[in-house]
């Protein structure tokens, strides 16, 4: 693990991974195998509560997950909130690093093969 994604998981522990868990009244849930980059057979569940298009609430379920997993879906919900469907499906890379605090290509690769699953959203 680098030293961005080293800082951003302890970040994450000590804020008690907000976005990790289930959401029982949502709208859409997107499941797969995510993050196929990081080495097993990851899979993230991302639970989402809609206000029209817009996000008004995300978590996720990650299991058999490893640290760049759980940065990368909770880096998806910090930026997805209260966003629309469309614009957090598009989250860059410049997005990610601003969330994150600095540059990381590997958990830039992780978020596109996450992303992957939102692709057929409309």
């Amino acid at each position: 693990m680098d030293e961005i994604m080293r800082n951003y998981y302890e970040k994450m522990k000590s804020e008690g991974f907000p976005y990790k868990g289930m959401l029982h009244d949502y709208d859409m849930q997107i499941e797969g195998e995510g993050c196929s980059g990081a080495g097993n057979s990851d899979e993230i569940v991302f639970y989402i509560k809609l206000d029209g298009s817009s996000i008004k609430n995300i978590h996720y379920i990650c299991n058999y997950c490893i640290p760049p997993s759980y940065i990368v879906a909770t880096a998806f919900c910090t930026f997805a909130f209260g966003k629309d469907l469309k614009v957090a499906k598009n989250m860059t890379k410049e997005d990610l690093y601003s969330i994150i605090g600095g540059k990381s290509e590997k958990i830039y690769n992780l978020l596109k093969d996450s992303l992957k699953k939102f692709a057929d959203l409309n």
